[in-house]
């Protein structure tokens, strides 16, 4: 008879300590007239429904007021006997929704958007634009345009926001002589080549220093494996001279003789590689232990591998 009892109790404490369910009902939703209210209104709606509780209910409701947005937002539960009511009451920020840019004086090869950290369909922060405001001078001094200067006006309409800038860009700095601190005729002729096609036009510091990274790459698989290119703008009033700085300016070539397997370029790769890894001359025993590993990784065992090196002056008197 105990045996039974102990079962039946078992049997019948799981339901009767079980939690009740927290039943929504009812969502309204108070947040004025914006498409922005609509759809956010809408998703507050679909909350009714049953929950755990109803400390699962305001974290369900914290999760999904937690996109951003809102200028303000709040909301309290009405309980009426059984029935519950969630009332929500938020105002949806302004949206962006037009960026003008006009320039007085000149146009200027740059998409005007890039000029703005701000786009169109974003909510609109006045932080924010301040921000971008303050930054416009430094970003045209970069594009060449350091006696700039500009206004804005913020229209407000029905939660959309238009913005208007107007600038005026001023006197250019104009690039006009690039100087290499280095022996080479070849790197001294290159590099005025590269640059030759910005000569006489506004000095953008950010298109420089893509294409002096460039002009690297291409310097390298041309032999100059350790090459460092750096460069200074020095400015005389409204006039640039960019002063390129040159370091570890040795020129490489490699020949290869009896190569198995494979082809000259698998091998130069590999070379080029380990220039890239170590930055610095490679000694002949680096190189050894490179090969030696490489044909072993292929079951060829014992290569036999002879390196030779002899320094002579090309065609444009480099050392090589």
């Amino acid at each position: 008879m105990k045996l039974l009892l102990l079962l039946l109790l078992t049997t019948l404490s799981p339901p009767a300590l079980a939690a009740e369910a927290y039943v929504l009902n009812k969502v309204t939703v108070t947040c004025g007239a914006s498409e922005s209210c609509r759809t956010r209104g809408a998703r507050f709606r679909g909350l009714v429904g049953e929950y755990r509780s109803l400390l699962h209910l305001k974290n369900t409701l914290r999760v999904m007021a937690s996109d951003g947005g809102y200028k303000n937002f709040s909301y309290f539960i009405e309980e009426a006997g059984a029935e519950h009511e969630l009332h929500i009451d938020f105002r949806m920020k302004s949206v962006i929704s037009e960026i003008n840019i006009g320039f007085t004086d000149r146009i200027i090869e740059v998409d005007p958007a890039q000029l703005l950290n701000l786009r169109e369909g974003e909510f609109f922060e006045a932080q924010k634009l301040k921000e971008n405001i303050q930054q416009l001078n430094v970003r045209l001094g970069n594009l060449g345009f350091p006696n700039n200067s500009h206004s804005y006006e913020v229209i407000d309409r029905d939660d959309r926001i238009t913005i208007n800038v107007v600038v005026t860009l001023g006197k250019p700095r104009i690039f006009k002589k690039i100087t290499a601190a280095t022996d080479s005729a070849y790197l001294k002729q290159f590099l005025r080549k590269k640059f030759l096609h910005l000569y006489n036009k506004p000095f953008e510091f950010n298109k420089f220093k893509i294409y002096l990274d460039d002009a690297q790459k291409e310097l390298f698989d041309y032999g100059y494996y350790l090459l460092g290119l750096d460069f200074t703008p020095v400015i005389k009033k409204d006039r640039v001279t960019l002063d390129i700085k040159v370091s570890n300016e040795q020129l490489y070539a490699f020949d290869f003789q009896d190569l198995p397997f494979e082809s000259r370029d698998v091998v130069h790769s590999l070379i080029k590689d380990l220039f890239r890894k170590y930055k610095r001359p490679l000694s002949v025993n680096t190189l050894k232990a490179t090969l030696q590993e490489h044909y072993k990784d292929r079951a060829l065992l014992s290569p036999r591998i002879e390196i030779e090196r002899s320094d002579y002056p090309n065609r444009y008197k480099e050392t090589l």
